[in-house]
């Protein structure tokens, strides 16, 4: 460490949006600001790479709040930036396309014998009115669902997507993906009687999404700008290597060639890198890692047109797919297509394929699932993965987080905020209004 030291600002940890608007805030309260980014790059999973003249997000996102003041403030951040899109997702199962939320029309593209099972399974198995908090993934589903959901769609996207089996979920992980999926509140499904009166409803739900027009990125980017305007300080390529404490006050925040003072300390970084730093006892919290794949293709190769496709098939080797140019014509070169693969970070493949049978193997996905025609080929690749993508909700996950959160409450200048921060598997308009809240909390005079 080096001998520079500076004094008394608001130390957060984290440029992800969270982050972000923490620091925006409190620098709009004339308040001291550094922000420590361990990437090159602010925004976390809501950055947007530029390569070769395409830009890619970090896995697909969208704008969407039920809250006039969340949907204000990203207003007030990007103003004319800001384009208004139509939902565009869907399901992938039994080797068919369903719209998501389901329509009224997805009942005849289910094969009979599912729907038959379905509807068994509606008449006989599911729970239909309130029910206690089930034990894990899989009964959560089969209980509201039913078997038949559960095992031709829920139970290999579980395993494809945390890689570990759904009885060994929590709960909480399936009510709460099954929230993010719909978003709109006014869309019920907490089980199959909600899905079918959704299909049945004659009212349809076609309010807007938001979206900036290039790229998802451009709200951290933003955020970055007004933060130096205002004279905030903002950190990438570094991160905090060590943390003093005396009085159960956190003293010294140290850096690789500096240390810094702070007042006070927003942590929106893993959980489990603070509990090291600390010297807490291992903190067995699971983040999971994404392999994320920007691919390019001709634009004449694309044969679908949405924003993004959830693939539960054991076959198929990723669990998400994402079209950019469906949410803004501003992420693609003329002429050219670009596809976004997410699939679950494992080991095994560095040893089990090379990047080239990877490469060949989603080529050969993308034909069988008719995203790309028979003839595509890919015409560049770019491979990232994303550590600590998302929090995995194990059985015991609750009590090893509450553990750590009571410890935590002798420091007095220590806050947690984000989905690291307070493993916490949200939206994005959830971290912008879980950051207000945080910041609102805090004092100016400090």
């Amino acid at each position: 460490m080096g001998d520079k030291i500076i004094k008394k600002p608001i130390v957060v940890v984290g440029a992800g949006l969270t982050g972000l608007v923490v620091a925006h805030e409190l620098i709009k309260k004339g308040l001291s600001v550094i922000v420590i980014e361990k990437e090159n790059q602010v925004g976390g999973l809501g950055r947007t790479l530029n390569y070769n003249g395409m830009k890619f997000d970090i896995g697909p996102h969208r704008f969407y709040s039920n809250n006039e003041e969340i949907v204000d403030y990203i207003y007030q951040i990007l103003g004319s930036n800001l384009k208004e899109i139509k939902r565009s997702s869907l399901i992938y199962c039994q080797g068919r396309y369903f719209n998501w939320p389901l329509s009224f029309i997805d009942i005849f593209n289910l094969r009979f014998k599912t729907l038959f099972l379905i509807l068994r399974d509606f008449v006989f198995n599911i729970k239909i009115v309130s029910i206690e908090p089930e034990v894990n993934y899989a009964s959560y589903i089969k209980d509201r669902y039913g078997k038949t959901i559960y095992n031709i769609f829920f139970k290999n996207l579980s395993d494809k997507f945390l890689s570990c089996s759904a009885d060994k979920i929590h709960w909480i992980w399936a009510k709460a993906g099954i929230e993010k999926a719909v978003i709109d509140e006014r869309i019920y499904s907490r089980n199959l009687k909600d899905v079918a009166l959704m299909l049945f409803r004659s009212k349809k739900f076609t309010k807007n999404y938001f979206y900036p027009i290039n790229g998802v990125g451009m709200f951290a980017d933003t955020l970055m700008s007004l933060i130096k305007d205002k004279g905030g300080v903002i950190k990438t390529s570094e991160e905090v290597i060590d943390i003093e404490i005396k009085d159960k006050q956190l003293t010294k925040v140290i850096l690789k060639n500096e240390a810094i003072l702070p007042s006070q300390v927003i942590w929106t970084a893993p959980l489990t890198i603070l509990a090291r730093i600390l010297n807490y006892k291992e903190l067995k919290l699971i983040y999971h890692p994404l392999q994320v794949f920007f691919l390019l293709f001709e634009e004449q190769d694309l044969l679908k047109k949405f924003q993004w496709c959830y693939y539960s098939d054991k076959n198929i080797s990723f669990h998400r797919l994402s079209i950019p140019s469906c949410f803004s014509s501003n992420l693609a070169m003329p002429g050219k297509a670009s596809i976004i693969i997410e699939r679950s970070y494992d080991k095994s493949d560095e040893y089990s394929l090379s990047p080239l049978e990877l490469k060949e193997k989603i080529l050969n996905d993308l034909k069988e699932i008719r995203v790309v025609n028979k003839t595509a080929q890919i015409q560049d690749i770019l491979i990232k993965r994303i550590d600590n993508a998302y929090p995995v909700y194990t059985l015991d996950f609750v009590e090893k987080k509450d553990d750590f959160l009571d410890y935590l409450k002798v420091f007095k200048n220590i806050k947690l905020a984000g989905r690291q921060g307070l493993f916490w598997y949200n939206n994005m308009d959830e971290c912008i209004e879980n950051a207000l809240e945080v910041a609102e909390g805090i004092n100016p005079l400090i």
